[in-house]
């Protein structure tokens, strides 16, 4: 992991089961795992990101995997953050989502 790097790994609901790095997106570790991946991402994209979610659960297919896309972020004081996303696939039912910090917009 680099240091400006973020790595979560999420089950197929988006329930964030591992992360290291949180200090990275301005959270602790210990206060995101078990929550939903929604927690770090802005209310204006919930919609299309449970629509995504949904998409995946019934197709099997992610417009996202292994293509590097720029995505805010949500600290824990409710900061958006510029990252850059990189998601892949470990296993049958989990994700990484690598986060990596880009330059303020």
């Amino acid at each position: 992991m680099k240091p400006q790097e973020c790595v979560i790994k999420v089950n197929i609901v988006a329930i964030i089961l591992e992360i290291t790095g949180a200090s990275v997106i301005g959270w602790k570790n210990e206060k995101l795992k078990g929550r939903p991946l929604l927690t770090i991402i802005p209310e204006s994209y919930w919609d299309g990101f449970l629509l995504a979610v949904s998409y995946y659960l019934i197709s099997g297919e992610m417009a996202i995997l292994d293509e590097r896309i720029p995505v805010h972020i949500v600290t824990a004081k409710g900061k958006e953050l510029p990252m850059t996303l990189y998601t892949v696939k470990e296993g049958p039912n989990n994700f990484l989502n690598i986060l990596t910090k880009r330059d303020e917009e």
